[in-house]
């Protein structure tokens, strides 16, 4: 049996094949690499964006003690004002 009895591509035609799928290869593999870089971007983005959640809003604990600290003054001041009120009612009486 010689060459010729298993007539195949010739090679031109497989220099044509192996330029087209390493060309299809660097192609995916450069949507693949962009691809990465966009997920890594917004993996940094959103972790940026949990530290400035952590930074500037207030915890739950906090906002009680903010609560609290609110409705004791204003228990304060209205305690102020019934006595205030108080003296004036006496001194009107007088």
């Amino acid at each position: 049996m010689g060459p010729d009895m298993f007539p195949g591509p010739s090679w031109q035609a497989l220099a044509v094949i192996v330029t087209t799928i390493v060309g299809a290869g660097s192609i995916v593999s450069a949507f693949v690499v962009r691809l990465w870089n966009r997920l890594n971007d917004m993996d940094k983005a959103h972790n940026d964006f949990r530290v400035e959640v952590v930074r500037n809003y207030v915890t739950t604990e906090a906002l009680i003690q903010v609560e609290q600290r609110l409705v004791a003054a204003i228990n304060r001041m209205t305690d102020r004002l019934e006595r205030a009120l108080e003296r004036q009612s006496r001194h009107n009486e007088n």
